[in-house]
C-alpha cells in the first residue's frame, strides 16, 4: 500500500516538473520586472579569457551571521559577526572580521501610540563598521518588514541589522580595492526597505568611484516560472539542450525597479557541478558580466562545493554563529549579570513557554 502511494506521489511530481509545451519565463508579480521568454540562445559559455580582457584582479566576498542570545517580547540581545575576505589568483590576500553585540529594544514612538525598535551596537572589534547607530530605529508596523497585519517580531531586527552591517563592510572593503576588482555579497542587490536602500547607495557610489564591480550570488532561489515550476529547475532542463559545460544565462528579465539596479543572470560555474546559482551585477557594470563569470568560475573549483565560489564558502564559515557559540555567550552573559538576572528573567519568561515545551 505504502509503496503504491509513493509511486503515485513520484508520478505526480514528474508531471509537475515536466517542461511546459506552451513556453515559459520567470514569473514576477511586480510590474517593474519584465520577464523575457526562455530560449536556448540565452546560454553563454564561460571561458578563461572573457571578452574585454584577461581574467585577473581581486575578488572580495562578504557574508554575515547572527544569533539571538536572549529573547523577550520587548528586547532581543544578538551576536552579529561579519566577515570580508579578499582573493587574488585564488589565494586569500586579506580579510576583515567584525563582531558586535546588538541590543534591540522596544521603545515608545514619539507623538503616537506605537512602538519602535531601537538598536544599540556594542562592537568587539578594534575597527568599527561605518554605521550611524542613531539611524538604527525601525517602525514595528512598517509594511516592508511586518508579516501581514502583525507587528514585526523584534528578533527579526537582528537579521536586518546584520544585513546593514554586511553592506557597511562591503563599502569598507571596497575602499581597499582597485579598478577592475569585484566585491561580491551573499544574496541579491535588491533593497527591500529604505535603510537598506541607503546603504546600497553608499556601496554603489564607493564602488563607482574606484572602478570596482558590485555583484551578488544567492545561495538559494525561490523564484517561479509562469508554468509554476522552480526557475532553477526549469533552466537546468533547458540547459541539457545546449553544449556548454559552464555557462551563464542572460537575458532573463528586464528590471525597472529603482531599488534593484541590477542585471540578473543564472550560472553554472563548474562542469561537474549540479548546482545553478542566481547571480546579479550592478546595471552600470553589465558589460563586465562575462569577465565576472570567468573569475567566479576560477574560484569555484574546490571539491568542498564544486561550482560555488570558495570565497563565499570561506566567508560563510568564518561569519557563521553556531548554536554552540550562542549557548556559550548566553552563559557568559548570565554569569556577568547574576545580580540583575532575577529582574531580567520575568521578561524572558513572557515569551519562552513554547521553547520549554519543545525541549520536553
Amino acid at each position: 500500500m505504502h509503496t503504491r502511494i509513493m509511486h503515485d506521489v513520484a508520478a505526480a511530481v514528474r508531471e509537475h516538473i515536466a517542461p511546459s509545451e506552451k513556453g515559459d519565463a520567470v514569473l514576477f508579480s511586480d510590474s517593474r520586472y519584465a520577464a523575457i521568454p526562455f530560449s536556448p540562445g540565452h546560454f553563454h559559455p564561460i571561458v578563461k579569457e572573457a571578452a574585454g580582457g584577461p581574467v585577473s584582479g581581486s575578488l572580495a566576498f562578504i557574508d554575515g551571521g547572527n544569533l539571538e542570545i536572549l529573547a523577550a517580547p520587548s528586547f532581543s540581545l544578538q551576536f552579529i559577526r561579519v566577515y570580508a575576505t579578499v582573493y587574488r589568483n585564488n589565494r586569500r590576500s586579506d580579510f576583515m572580521l567584525f563582531e558586535q553585540y546588538a541590543l534591540i529594544r522596544a521603545m515608545p514612538a514619539d507623538g503616537v501610540q506605537d512602538i519602535r525598535y531601537q538598536v544599540k551596537l556594542f562592537p568587539l572589534s578594534k575597527t568599527s563598521l561605518p554605521v550611524d547607530e542613531s539611524a538604527l530605529v525601525f517602525d514595528s508596523m512598517d509594511p516592508a518588514l511586518r508579516h501581514g497585519h502583525f507587528r514585526v517580531d523584534i528578533s527579526r531586527i537582528g537579521d536586518i541589522t546584520r544585513d546593514i552591517l554586511e553592506l557597511a563592510a562591503a563599502r569598507l572593503v571596497t575602499q581597499t580595492l582597485s579598478a577592475g576588482d569585484c566585491v561580491i555579497r551573499d544574496g541579491t542587490l535588491q533593497a527591500s526597505y529604505a535603510m537598506q536602500e541607503h546603504h546600497f547607495a553608499g556601496l554603489f557610489a564607493a564602488a563607482h568611484e574606484r572602478g570596482v564591480t558590485v555583484a551578488s550570488i544567492a545561495k538559494t532561489c525561490d523564484l517561479f516560472c509562469t508554468s509554476g515550476r522552480s526557475l532553477l529547475g526549469a533552466i537546468a532542463q533547458l540547459a541539457a539542450q545546449q553544449p556548454h559545460a559552464m555557462w551563464h544565462y542572460t537575458p532573463l528579465v528586464e528590471i525597472r525597479n529603482e531599488r534593484h539596479p541590477a542585471v540578473m543572470a543564472l550560472a553554472k560555474l563548474h562542469p561537474r557541478s549540479s548546482h545553478i546559482f542566481r547571480c546579479e551585477i550592478h546595471k552600470d557594470d553589465a558589460q563586465r558580466l562575462p569577465q565576472l563569470m570567468a573569475r567566479l568560475a576560477q574560484n569555484s573549483r574546490d571539491p568542498i562545493f564544486l561550482g560555488y565560489p570558495y570565497g563565499l564558502v570561506d566567508a560563510d564559515q568564518f561569519a557563521r554563529v553556531s548554536q554552540k557559540d550562542g549557548e556559550h555567550l548566553a552563559m557568559r552573559f548570565m554569569a556577568q549579570c547574576s545580580r540583575e538576572w532575577p529582574d531580567i528573567l520575568p521578561f524572558i519568561n513572557a515569551g519562552n513557554a513554547h521553547t520549554i515545551l519543545d525541549e520536553k
